[in-house]
């Protein structure tokens, strides 16, 4: 299969680590030198309505207000106040140049309020220090002033005033631009007043040039910075990830005897991933070893029928009279062996196939246990079993009668196959309020308590030390498993090393039918 992606995870996240921090640089020229003038003058509009508006206040709620004009005049805001006839209540001088003290005529003081007046008592806007710096102002925002009119829905009122109009520049040595903010209000008598208040706007050209010096250090330094850290967090991500990779190669090429480090650089993703890994590869090494064993369990189980089949033929094709019933018989048992053996086989491949669906019914639980046990019985009886049921009821369940049938037989067969001289099996049925119990107790071998846990798994036999020859394929405990698990029944089991074991699982009762909880 061709790979769709042809960079690696190192690679990838260089390339995403150096875009981020060319993204930030950018964002930090642009910040920094294209709009820092039009932060500039914001701020500057923002901080010169505060003291506006605070100083209307102040007016408006007492006579003394000097000592908020003196505040003004250390923020470097000249201010200037007037009544309805334009003269002058109050007056401060932030000291340099101001526009208000320059105007050179009443009638650019009445222009003011009359601007005023027609933005609904608020008036802000700008004066330039050249026709230059306003042209190159104006090409940005296509106005002659900036107008903030709070009131009405006109936010940009052309205020019509020419700078040969002011007497601006005396000394014609400033490039300073100014800011004014005008308003009506009243004072603390109830006469109506204008205020005006004016402060400058330093030009950010010097500054600007500083900032694109330090921004390309700066600039020179994080590209320095985040190629070294985008090498080293990649390789800490991605050589770990690499190791994983190349470990979990050997797993298609049959190497399953391999060893995963649980640290892969103190990420816990990846360590969960290798944890994962080494789970899997136990878990397909454990397989292999049991699908080793199985082949050569098998070989034997399957040699050992086919070779008596074989003798037997031939001695009876060979030898006058031995053409007996028991030769035949004998014939035939290993047939069945065989034919267990294959059953086996299927069985196992369809559950885990998820072929196997319930197909349920309601029968009678105890009398499906007694058949099969005197099926048993018979089948064993020549080699001196005593295979006994004990119950008190009679029950019945809602299940899957052919699967609750290869449970019991599987358990039953397997209590003979390791059974040892004793060769009592004992079957008891109890039955606790909706719940029915079996167990099947064998006095076998018994199994160590650390190989309890893994008798459910497929292939596996608690011991090599078997007393019978006919022991099947190790795959009848996990058929049982699976089974139970279909029917969301529990399951265990209980045994004592050299007194014997003791299977058991629990199923839920119906009343579904009329042959209920009678007594025998």
């Amino acid at each position: 299969m061709k790979l769709k992606h042809r960079y690696g995870i190192k690679w990838r996240l260089i390339a995403f680590l150096m875009t981020f921090t060319l993204l930030i640089i950018a964002a930090l020229w642009i910040f920094q030198t294209v709009f820092l003038d039009n932060f500039y003058r914001s701020i500057k509009a923002s901080e010169l309505e505060k003291n506006a508006k605070q100083l209307e206040n102040t007016v408006s709620k007492s006579d003394d207000y000097n000592d908020e004009l003196i505040k003004m005049m250390h923020n470097n805001i000249c201010v200037a106040i007037y009544d309805t006839s334009l003269n002058t209540l109050a007056s401060e001088h932030s000291g340099g140049y101001c526009i208000i003290h320059s105007l050179t005529s009443d009638e650019y003081i009445k222009e003011l309020l009359q601007k005023t007046l027609d933005n609904n008592g608020v008036f802000t806007t700008y004066f330039y220090s050249s026709e230059g710096t306003k042209k190159s102002f104006s090409a940005k925002f296509g106005i002659d002033s900036i107008v903030h009119d709070k009131y009405s829905s006109n936010n940009a009122v052309s205020f019509g005033l020419k700078l040969s109009d002011f007497n601006l520049y005396p000394d014609n040595s400033s490039n300073t631009d100014s800011m004014l903010n005008c308003r009506i209000s009243t004072d603390a008598e109830g006469n109506d007043i204008f205020i005006v208040l004016s402060t400058m706007i330093t030009p950010v050209d010097a500054t600007v040039q500083t900032l694109r010096v330090q921004l390309i250090i700066i600039t020179a330094v994080l590209l320095i910075i985040s190629v070294i850290t985008a090498f080293i967090i990649s390789k800490n991500i991605s050589d770990p990830i690499i190791r994983l990779t190349e470990e979990s190669k050997k797993l298609p090429a049959g190497e399953f005897r391999f060893d995963i480090s649980e640290n892969h650089g103190g990420y816990k993703e990846i360590d969960q991933l290798g944890t994962t890994l080494q789970t899997a590869n136990d878990e397909i090494n454990k397989v292999d070893e049991l699908r080793k064993e199985l082949i050569a369990n098998v070989s034997h189980d399957l040699r050992t029928p086919l070779t008596l089949i074989s003798g037997y033929s031939e001695m009876m094709r060979d030898i006058p009279g031995e053409i007996t019933p028991e030769n035949l018989q004998n014939i035939i048992d290993e047939t069945e062996r065989l034919s267990g053996l294959v059953s086996d086989m299927l069985s196992i491949s369809k559950i885990e196939a998820g072929m196997q669906a319930l197909e349920t019914q309601v029968f009678c639980f105890t009398d499906l246990v007694e058949e099969i046990r005197k099926r048993y019985q018979t089948m064993t009886e020549k080699n001196g079993f005593d295979i006994r049921f004990e119950y008190d009821i009679r029950v019945n369940v809602d299940a899957d009668r052919s699967k609750l049938s290869q449970v019991i037989a599987n358990l039953l067969n397997n209590a003979i196959n390791y059974s040892t001289d004793d060769k009592r099996v004992l079957i008891r049925q109890t039955v606790t309020g909706d719940t029915i119990k079996l167990e099947v107790i064998d006095h076998g071998i018994g199994i160590p308590k650390d190989q309890l846990a893994n008798i459910w798994d497929r292939y596996y036999r608690a011991t090599e030390n078997h007393k019978r020859d006919m022991v099947g394929t190790g795959l009848g405990l996990s058929i049982v498993k699976k089974l139970l698990g279909l029917h969301s029944a529990r399951y265990g089991v209980e045994s004592t090393l050299g007194k014997g074991s003791c299977f058991w699982f629990e199923i839920k009762k119906t009343y579904k039918s009329p042959e209920i909880d009678e007594k025998q």
